[in-house]
């Protein structure tokens, strides 16, 4: 009774751990541990490796404004017509361009966010 309850428990924990969208058409199945980094050193004696866990990073957002420039508008329009009586098409500035603000979010990995 012991070990079927046991097994059904571990079922039952295994079915709720999350995916990570692994759906299973991936060649790997998904690795639910720490990513760690790996620093080998050879010797001539042997080599040694040493890993630690890579520190997790989370976002933290500052407020700030950034200048942006705002390209300007041409439309093609008829100039004129050329002496078969073709149109000759040119094209005219609509609106120059110019420099505008805008507040976004910056965190200090260059990760931003609004705007």
């Amino acid at each position: 009774m012991v070990p079927l309850l046991l097994r059904s428990l571990a079922a039952a924990s295994l079915l709720a751990l999350p995916a990570f969208g692994h759906d299973g058409c991936d060649r790997t199945p998904p690795r639910f541990v720490v990513p760690t980094a790996r620093i080998g050193v050879a010797t001539p004696i042997g080599s040694m490796e040493f890993r630690f866990a890579r520190p997790i990073h989370r976002h933290v957002f500052r407020v700030a404004t950034e200048r942006f420039w705002v390209g300007p508008v041409f439309e093609s329009r008829v100039a004129g017509f050329d002496l078969c009586g073709r149109p000759v098409w040119r094209q005219f500035l609509v609106r120059e361009g110019y420099w505008a603000t805008r507040t976004v979010e910056v965190c200090r990995c260059g990760a931003t966010r609004g705007g």
